[in-house]
């Protein structure tokens, strides 16, 4: 089995029901698979920005910066480490080859050892660390990638063999439980260091953990595996994992890197200040993420024949409404960060130039959702590599500038990788009215999203 079969395996019966590209528009079962991805992927953020605030109002700057430091790298390096393994691991599952899914589950489990050992190592030899990331900052972040690892790995898995109800469950569980734990270290208990906020979320990420193992076990059960040849080797698997991981990774470089280089290059409290104008911004994406689940669910757009006119359509759309949610997050954070906490002042005119290019990024997810959609793999990779290209201005800016430097260059970052997808859009659509050429089989990314 070659890796493009692979992953037209994942992508054909991800839903569990059998070909997403009817099903989606026709049934109801589809229809509440997307609603049930939905509001795995937006209902946490509302509970982000409660805990942003909440520890704004709470911390000072210093205190606020290195725990988002610590919880941030965490979650964003654990995404990045991951490598996408679930995809091998649902390819495994739907063709019932259990050597396959105990390889790529065997790289999971290595990885999360992996920073176990490291953990230990940082917490007896104590070294010197870099900028901020300190041994302290250092051991607590590799805890967290320990646990975050297979915590992906088993979401994004039962996700993907069509359990969306347990994922919807523990995504929005992880959210309640980090969110709940650092309002009771902050406001009952009345702890003001960092501690309040990545204590919580190391436990809340054991318990997710500990609960997604125990209803993995159910799915697990659930999923018919057939006695049969081995039809996946493990390299095949683990190469599948590699490439669906690609677009994600650069994505979350393009986006995150900022953070990563501010660790090095400044000090806690400007942290504490540019992170929560990020914060609020990344509001803006609440439509875009759900514009882009929808074009999953459109026929249309993954097999029609006049996709280019409904993608046009969605993006005038999410341009139009993320671009009203920018105003009314203007005139809101005109009033919060000014007035109610002044601490945070300046993370207003770090938000005001965040602003324009967030807006112009939400048009970016659409047109990944719609490459991804209709299987443009080679138009996936080139977006990727320019993207990864881009991100290079962050080195020299934040260095220089700090963290006006870092959100000047995110604004480059977000318009340059616009600019690149419209280019390659019009070049994927460009003397073609035709529907899906004969040789492509969309799929499904891997989490679900651009």
């Amino acid at each position: 089995m070659t890796l493009r079969s692979i992953v037209q395996t994942f992508g054909r019966n991800r839903s569990g029901h059998g070909d997403l590209r009817g099903e989606m528009k026709t049934s109801l079962a589809g229809l509440k698979q997307l609603r049930g991805l939905a509001v795995a992927q937006v209902a946490p953020l509302p509970i982000q920005l409660i805990l942003s605030l909440l520890t704004a109002a709470a911390l000072v700057p210093s205190e606020r910066g290195s725990a988002v430091l610590v919880v941030s790298s965490g979650a964003i390096g654990g995404s990045v480490l991951f490598g996408s393994f679930h995809v091998g691991a649902v390819a495994a599952l739907k063709v019932g080859d259990r050597r396959a899914f105990r390889r790529v589950t065997g790289c999971v489990i290595g990885l999360s050892a992996t920073s176990l050992a490291l953990a230990t190592w940082v917490e007896m030899a104590q070294p010197r660390g870099l900028g901020l990331y300190s041994a302290d900052n250092l051991l607590l972040i590799l805890l967290g990638l320990a646990l975050y690892v297979p915590y992906l790995f088993v979401i994004r898995t039962m996700q993907g063999v069509g359990s969306v109800a347990s994922y919807r469950t523990l995504s929005l569980l992880f959210s309640g439980l980090y969110a709940g734990g650092a309002a009771i270290t902050l406001v009952p208990m009345g702890i003001r260091t960092s501690d309040a906020v990545t204590l919580p979320w190391l436990v809340s990420l054991l318990l997710s953990l500990i609960v997604a193992l125990c209803l993995f076990q159910g799915t697990l059960r659930s999923v018919q595996l057939p006695v049969r040849n081995s039809l996946l080797s493990p390299v095949q698997s683990v190469r599948a994992s590699l490439a669906a991981h690609i677009g994600s990774v650069s994505q979350q470089i393009a986006y995150r890197s900022d953070l990563f280089l501010l660790g090095i290059f400044s000090t806690a409290a400007p942290i504490g200040v540019y992170t929560l104008a990020v914060s609020l911004g990344e509001l803006v994406w609440v439509v875009a993420e759900i514009m882009a689940l929808s074009v999953f669910a459109d026929d249309e757009i993954r097999i029609g024949v006049h996709w280019r006119e409904r993608v046009q359509r969605r993006l005038q759309a999410v341009f139009l409404i993320t671009a009203g949610v920018a105003g009314l997050m203007f005139a809101g954070a005109a009033v919060l960060l000014l007035k109610v906490l002044p601490a945070y002042a300046t993370s207003f005119p770090l938000l005001l130039i965040l602003l324009p290019g967030m807006v112009l990024a939400s048009g970016s997810r659409v047109i990944l959702a719609a490459f991804t959609a209709r299987d443009e793999r080679t138009m996936l990779l080139l977006a990727a590599a320019g993207t990864l290209v881009l991100t290079a201005i962050y080195v020299p800016v934040i260095a220089a500038w700090g963290i006006f430097g870092a959100a000047a260059a995110s604004v480059v970052v977000y318009v340059g990788q616009y600019v690149l997808l419209r280019r390659l859009w019009s070049r994927a659509t460009a003397g073609t009215n035709a529907g899906i050429r004969p040789d492509k089989n969309p799929v499904i990314h891997a989490n679900g999203q651009s």
